[in-house]
């Protein structure tokens, strides 16, 4: 009953329905799953923010990813680093600010109550900050690779 819509600049999440809505059952282990195999292959040096957040994921067999790795080369796609730098300022500044809310262990924990509306963050992103950010243009999105041209 889902769609799928390709949108330059937009974020992807995934929104759960209710365990007594959902049409089928969802085993938890197996989503945190399938984001471990996202992080692994998407990630690259950011790796470790995703493991700050999913701890449950460390060590967990993933499979083999080399079929998703050989793609990413295949379709040429930017970096993690390229996308926090040129698209999503905000996330680059929160990957430095990550904390689990009520939790009691050092360095991991937030230092307040969780900030509205995110669950791994206590503070956002300063306005001036959002303000100074760069732009890049949709022109430079959505520009073909070398082997489209």
């Amino acid at each position: 009953g889902g769609h799928i819509e390709v949108v330059p600049c937009s974020h992807v999440g995934h929104l759960f329905r209710d365990p007594d809505h959902r049409p089928y059952p969802v085993v938890v282990e197996q989503v945190v799953r399938n984001y471990a195999r996202i992080a692994e292959v998407w990630l690259e040096e950011y790796l470790p923010y995703f493991y700050k957040v999913k701890p449950e994921a460390n060590g967990m067999e993933v499979g083999d990813l080399s079929a998703a790795f050989k793609l990413k080369e295949k379709l040429q796609c930017k970096s993690m680093k390229w996308y926090l730098e040129n698209v999503d300022r905000e996330m680059e500044w929160e990957k430095d600010h990550i904390c689990i809310p009520g939790c009691d262990i050092p360095k991991i924990c937030c230092k307040g109550p969780q900030h509205p509306q995110r669950t791994t963050l206590d503070k956002i992103m300063p306005v001036e900050l959002y303000k100074s950010r760069p732009t890049i243009s949709l022109q430079e999105l959505t520009k073909p690779s070398r082997s489209e041209l």
